[in-house]
């Protein structure tokens, strides 16, 4: 194998590893942003249902009325 050959290689590999490493980090990224869409959702949920919760206690008929 000649000096130029293994320098290729070198490079390469050098190449693949980073490629790699940048690969996993966009999945950390990724994974991240589902949490935050997951507790975004949450949240949402929660002041919906506590919206409906007091439109309707201002809907319903109150004792004496």
């Amino acid at each position: 194998m000649d000096s130029e050959h293994l320098d290729l290689m070198t490079k390469t590999r050098a190449l693949i590893e980073t490629t790699r490493r940048e690969i996993s980090q966009l999945r950390e990224e990724i994974q991240s942003a589902w949490n935050t869409i997951d507790r975004s959702q949450r949240l949402l949920s929660r002041t919906e249902s506590a919206t409906h919760r007091i439109a309707r206690r201002g809907q319903e008929p109150r004792a004496g009325q």
